[in-house]
């Protein structure tokens, strides 16, 4: 698979996306429970971690959502302590109670999907 396809309909692009304005500072506007997914258009390693998005399987659990970071004077760098992409992190509520970080030159791992999904999925279990 080619790179222009990953950033397309088959990679983080069918997601829909959440912007600044869908923040307050490090607050989150949407109440539902979702896993954003902060990457960069330029950074290698998102691109690698596009298939590690299938094992996500949100059912009506969570929702899933991308938040491009391309622009590196976006904001959301600091209000979220962002300081390598791609990174995970979790909400519920409007507030962040999971998340994991991208390792410089590495990225994220498909273990770390596989988390996010157990997480989410066993908080939205104790929720009822």
């Amino acid at each position: 698979m080619n790179q222009d396809k990953q950033l397309d309909g088959e990679g983080i692009k069918r997601y829909p996306a959440l912007l600044s304005s869908d923040f307050v500072g490090d607050r989150l506007l949407k109440k539902e429970r979702i896993l954003a997914v902060f990457y960069a258009d330029w950074c290698p390693f998102c691109r690698r971690i596009f298939p590690f998005l299938d094992v996500l399987n949100p059912e009506s659990c969570y929702a899933v959502y991308r938040v491009d970071m391309s622009d590196e004077d976006n904001d959301l760098w600091d209000s979220f302590e962002i300081e390598v992409v791609p990174t995970l992190i979790a909400f519920d509520e409007g507030k962040e109670f999971w998340r994991a970080n991208g390792v410089l030159m590495v990225g994220l791992a498909i273990n770390d999907f596989r988390k996010a999904d157990a997480i989410l999925k066993a908080k939205s279990q104790r929720k009822y």
